[in-house]
């Protein structure tokens, strides 16, 4: 009774049918280390706050807003401890408008607009988890039997407004996904995506956040004849992603409550528009799944990105393109 008794004390419309409040807080440390006699070993203590609200309303309709820490980085809600103690920003993370126009037991399907959750399933070989682009989002669901069901993800994203310039970079993507339950203990998962940039001359570092490495850039030389810097990428993307995995569920495992699943995945990437560095790829293991009350999990990765296989301020920001 507690949305009735809110809506009481509240005012709430009645419109409204459920309220929820969700957040998170995480503490981390990173250690920064390499082979090469120039780089400089190095750590850092860094933490994310989380706060929002999702309000879903009749019609199938869902709102949602969330604040989080960070400093205006698109790739990372995560703020150092430094500047002794300074007072640390807070964003706006989320904020969209989500109908669920479809809902039968074989279809569903929602649109989502405004700054919202990513509507792709990819690893962060292709955006970081903290990524939640701007624009629109479709996901369609279609469940072809007791076994399988096919998924249909697209997303148009807008990068910027180039104020000076008709021509503003998007981001337009469209994947699909056959997820299979074979038993009880066997599920695979597999899909295939085409992702493109359009206007990506105007991905110069004056304009978004130069925040990742690794995508080849133009350069601008200064009258002086000295000063350099460095603008838009030279290539443009129209790329490819491919991945698959497999998962077995244990009956249990110690200090994990319910099923423990061991995943074993990987990722492929491919740029049509980029004629070198333009792959790459992940293999990877996973045991257990974290996420509620006594569950835990732990992973190997082996990944390999080259420069322009992708948009290096996208994929992840720990480990760059």
């Amino acid at each position: 009774g507690f949305t009735a008794a809110y809506s009481v004390k509240s005012g709430m419309p009645d419109w409204v049918t459920a309220l929820k409040i969700n957040g998170d807080f995480r503490g981390r440390f990173e250690g920064f280390y390499a082979d090469n006699p120039a780089f400089e070993d190095r750590a850092r203590w860094r933490y994310r706050l989380r706060l929002g609200i999702t309000a879903n309303l009749r019609d199938n309709l869902e709102v949602g807003f969330r604040l989080a820490s960070g400093d205006g980085d698109p790739i990372s809600t995560n703020q150092t401890l430094q500047d002794n103690g300074s007072k640390k920003p807070v964003g706006i993370d989320l904020a969209y408008l989500k109908w669920t126009a479809l809902n039968s037991p074989t279809l569903a399907g929602a649109l989502s607009v405004g700054k919202l959750e990513n509507p792709f399933v990819f690893s962060d070989l292709v955006f970081d988890g903290d990524y939640t682009p701007e624009g629109a989002g479709e996901q369609l669901s279609y469940t072809l039997n007791d076994k399988q069901s096919l998924k249909l993800n697209a997303g148009q994203f807008v990068l910027d407004e180039a104020g000076s310039s008709g021509r503003d970079p998007y981001l337009w993507g469209g994947q699909v996904r056959l997820e299979s339950i074979w038993t009880p203990k066997v599920s695979s998962s597999v899909g295939a995506s085409i992702l493109a940039i359009t206007g990506e001359d105007s991905l110069t570092s004056a304009s978004v956040p130069d925040i990742n490495r690794g995508t080849l850039r133009k350069t601008s030389v200064a009258s002086d004849g000295r000063t350099v810097s460095l603008t838009s990428p030279v290539n443009g993307y129209s790329t490819l992603v491919a991945d698959a995995g497999v998962t077995y569920n244990l009956d249990s495992m110690p200090f994990n409550t319910g099923v423990f699943p061991i995943r074993v995945f990987g990722d492929y990437l491919h740029n049509f528009r980029a004629e070198e560095a333009s792959d790459g790829y992940q293999i990877g293991l996973q045991f257990g799944k974290a996420g509620k009350r006594k569950t835990w999990e732990v992973s190997y990765r082996w990944k390999v990105l080259e420069g322009d296989a992708w948009w290096e301020e996208l994929t992840d920001s720990d480990f760059g393109a």
